[in-house]
């Protein structure tokens, strides 16, 4: 009787977590089934736009790359943002790793269903998530971490902006680093090194810190125990990591370039190759002579390691910004919950001769949060015209994994409080802080702020409108120039960037003789007439009014004087 009561309970449980899960990829897709409304799919950034673009592309005809008459005529420069050329095809800007997970996926299901992928992984790595933080912490720490990162905004939002690549990340290195640290045996390193190569498959700009907690993990724990463990995750990751450089090889020429390629990396390599000699023979007589070399190697990567450079007023400003002011409701739990681990993990040490994993986890929470507060912040990015700090701007998403690493704390400290409370007070009043906190997440993810999932929504119908008006006002063969609008009309027109200054107009004689040509911009009838005398009627064009598409967008024709 007693079994069977278990089996009924744990069956009970199964199915409520099942259904939380299934409620949340629900409420995840609520933006995706916004992108696929209507008779074509529009996506909310150009990022976005290029990824699902080049996924539809890999999964229909296994190409990362297309070709475009118009590079020739523009000399490479017709293609959209988040794209760019590599000797005379058009290429990703953004690490190829996405599109070619997602491609080789939507092989089977269909390009539209990727839009779709990102919400389901977001809520299959929860139940890891908190496998990995029980282990660490504590079991009830551990389902109370998922469900915060369920709710927590900036995990909803950009699971919602599913063709961005930063949830789809920290998702497989959820998975992975729960793997590896499940089983001491080979098949769990090697699919736990699989998915995290995976991970940098996708983003590899984040190598950096991945790679400096596998290497403490061999170091300090699974080098000690299962050797066959850390060779099982070796293993894993070099299958990603090969499929990484082969398709960079075959993309842009080089396993070591990228589409947006921050420096030379030559002078890096060549300071290496000088040094070979120097490490090989190494002796105790050549201290100085290694140290030196290996100062010009660090110099040398030192741009590409920090590429936005080491600027601490900037980055504690959007570290405030858009960390701890955006998500104060859990800056006082977190702290609590870390000096409280802390204490735990030091009495454990003192009493036990044991190490607490919540040690070695602050550590590398501190190093790991330290190097993308530094790399990230910065830099200035303006991801909306306001520059309003809100949810949808980049810092929010490339400080995920900071997200990630502090919330066990939070829960750390709820949980304490809880077990200190009794009668009433726990059976009421702790359910209603919980509450308060899935209501935050509702408010500020739905409806909360100018980016909101509800306004992004109404923007990709606005999208949509605009795009199909544009259609029936061009041809087929038609190149649209705009500042920051070619999501509104590619891949159904070619779009090009334009710039402030017009640095492109030199350009547009050769391709007006070849194609049609148009500006979409923010210009009145005046404005029109006052760029044509500036920049086109020294080129021998005009402009030439075509359709408002609202009260502000425009867009106007190019074509000889004369015409």
């Amino acid at each position: 009787m007693i079994l069977l009561f278990s089996r009924v309970r744990w069956c009970a449980q199964m199915i409520g977590v099942i259904g939380v899960l299934l409620g949340f990829f629900v409420l995840y897709s609520y933006l995706p089934s916004a992108m696929l409304e209507g008779s074509i799919v529009r996506l909310n950034s150009p990022d976005e736009t290029a990824n699902y673009f080049f996924t539809k592309l890999f999964s229909e005809k296994g190409e990362l790359t297309y070709r475009d008459d118009a590079l020739l005529v523009s000399k490479n420069y017709v293609h959209p943002r988040s794209m760019t050329v590599v000797v005379d095809v058009v290429a990703p800007v953004s690490f190829v790793g996405m599109p070619v997970l997602y491609g080789l996926l939507a092989r089977v299901t269909g390009a539209i269903a990727s839009v779709y992928f990102t919400p389901l992984l977001a809520v299959i790595a929860i139940p890891f998530y908190c496998l990995l933080i029980a282990r660490i912490f504590s079991p009830p720490v551990g389902v109370l971490s998922g469900l915060l990162l369920l709710v927590h905004p900036a995990y909803w939002y950009y699971a919602s902006r599913s063709m961005m690549p930063n949830v789809l990340f920290v998702a497989l290195c959820m998975i992975g680093f729960s793997l590896l640290l499940w089983k001491k045996r080979f098949a769990a390193g090697f699919f736990g090194g699989l998915f995290i190569g995976a991970g940098l498959l996708v983003r590899f700009s984040e190598a950096p810190w991945v790679f400096g907690i596998l290497g403490l993990l061999f170091l300090f724990y699974l080098l000690r125990h299962r050797p066959l463990h850390v060779m099982g995750c070796v293993l894993g990751l070099a299958v990603p990591l090969y499929a990484f450089f082969w398709f960079n090889n075959a993309v842009y020429g080089s396993p070591l370039l990228f589409g947006y390629q921050t420096i030379d990396t030559s002078s890096a390599v060549r300071a290496l190759e000088q040094s070979q000699s120097v490490f090989s023979s190494f002796t105790l007589s050549r201290v100085g002579e290694v140290f030196a070399h290996a100062e010009t190697i660090l110099v040398s990567f030192l741009p590409y390691l920090l590429p936005f450079g080491f600027v601490p007023h900037i980055f504690w400003e959007n570290f405030l910004n858009y960390f701890l002011f955006m998500f104060w409701w859990l800056v006082l739990p977190t702290g609590v919950g870390i000096c409280y681990s802390l204490r735990l993990g030091i009495l454990r040490v003192v009493r036990e001769k044991t190490i607490d994993f919540r040690l070695p986890y602050i550590v590398v929470t501190a190093l790991v949060s330290a190097w993308l507060i530094i790399f990230y912040g910065s830099w200035l990015f303006v991801d909306n015209i306001t520059e309003e700090a809100t949810i949808g701007n980049s810092y929010v998403r490339y400080w995920l994994p900071l997200t990630i690493l502090t919330i066990p704390f939070a829960a750390q400290t709820v949980i304490f409080v809880r077990d200190r409370l009794s009668g009433i007070v726990r059976s009421a009043v702790f359910p209603l802080v919980i509450a308060a906190v899935v209501f935050y997440g509702f408010e500020a993810t739905l409806w909360g702020s100018r980016e909101s999932l509800e306004t992004a929504a109404r923007v990709l119908s606005d999208y949509r409108e605009k795009a199909l008006v544009i259609e029936r006002l061009t041809p087929s063969n038609a190149i649209i120039f705009s500042q920051r609008s070619d999501k509104i009309f590619f891949p159904e027109r070619r779009a090009a960037q334009a710039t402030r200054d017009f640095h492109e107009v030199p350009l547009l004689p050769e391709l007006v003789a070849s194609y049609p040509v148009y500006y979409y911009g923010l210009w009145n009838e005046d404005d029109a007439r006052h760029l044509t005398t500036k920049y086109f009627k020294n080129v021998g064009l005009k402009l030439n009014y075509v359709a408002s598409l609202d009260s502000s967008e425009r867009l106007y024709s190019v074509t000889k004087n004369g015409q």
